[in-house]
């Protein structure tokens, strides 16, 4: 089984996939991931044999706290895409529910995509406004790709979202305290599904399912139609591992995440391939 392709959560982690096409290696030098090291280890359990998990009823919170708890974020990047619509259906057939982060190009091109998954109790969460390296811009060029979706989203939703995901998961120590300033949580993955790479179902599928475990952060992107045919394949399998699909604040709620301590966060080492 893989090792973690990024580190977890934290009240700033963050990620992206495709890496650059100027940077190869970049990936390797990620910033500091926070809080959450102890989130596998809380929820972490056995191998996962236990019984399908029931689907909450619509507008309950999973309780993601309790002893032998099987809570798995799925997140989903760079939309909202042409066909995010359909991918809102399979989730809410499954009675799943997920995050997206979002660009503020991609926003402009489907607002109504925007309140859609809102309205069916889905995560909105930001992914910058043009998609740049963070980490390659001065401190006001940061906050202006920040605010522009706060606003955007605000003007779609009713508020300004919780949480930030930095571009190829590039970030460092400004563009988390520009995140913290804005009152928000920086987000990055754990599970990496690869989906820019691997074009194709199967392939995608496999790899969530075999990198799956409790309280991870599962990165997808809602750009790629191999993705979105993957999804159904990835519910299933998920839920006969009884796994209960989540959004990530759900996640970090029932984990009780403490944000005091981002600043003595420890760091999981970071790698594009096997585990140490």
């Amino acid at each position: 089984m893989r090792g973690s392709r990024l580190r977890l959560i934290a009240s700033r982690s963050t990620a992206e996939t495709v890496p650059k096409p100027h940077s190869a290696a970049r990936g390797h030098r990620m910033g500091t991931v926070a809080l959450f090291t102890s989130l596998l280890l809380m929820l972490s359990g056995g191998p996962a044999t236990a019984a399908p998990a029931e689907t909450a009823p619509p507008g309950a919170v999973p309780d993601c706290s309790s002893p032998g708890a099987k809570c798995i974020a799925l997140t989903f990047d760079d939309g909202p895409a042409p066909r995010t619509g359909e991918l809102l259906d399979i989730l809410d057939a499954h009675g799943v529910r997920s995050t997206f982060f979002m660009v503020g190009y991609q926003i402009e091109r489907h607002p109504a995509t925007v309140s859609l998954a809102h309205s069916r109790g889905h995560e909105v969460a930001n992914h910058s406004a043009n998609h740049p390296d963070l980490t390659e811009l001065s401190e006001s060029e940061i906050r202006a790709e920040i605010s522009e979706v706060n606003r955007q989203i605000r003007r779609e939703i009713g508020f300004t979202p919780p949480l930030m995901r930095p571009p190829y998961g590039e970030t460092n120590a400004t563009v988390e305290r520009i995140i913290r300033e804005f009152g928000m949580t920086q987000v990055l993955w754990n599970v990496d599904s690869e989906d820019w790479k691997d074009h194709d179902s199967a392939t995608i599928a496999h790899q969530v399912l075999d990198d799956a475990r409790p309280g991870a952060v599962v990165l997808m992107h809602d750009i790629h139609d191999t993705t979105i045919e993957a999804v159904p394949t990835i519910l299933d399998g998920l839920s006969e591992r009884g796994y209960t699909m989540v959004t990530v604040s759900q996640l970090l709620s029932g984990a009780h995440a403490d944000m005091s301590r981002v600043d003595d966060a420890p760091a999981l080492p970071y790698g594009s391939g096997s585990a140490p």
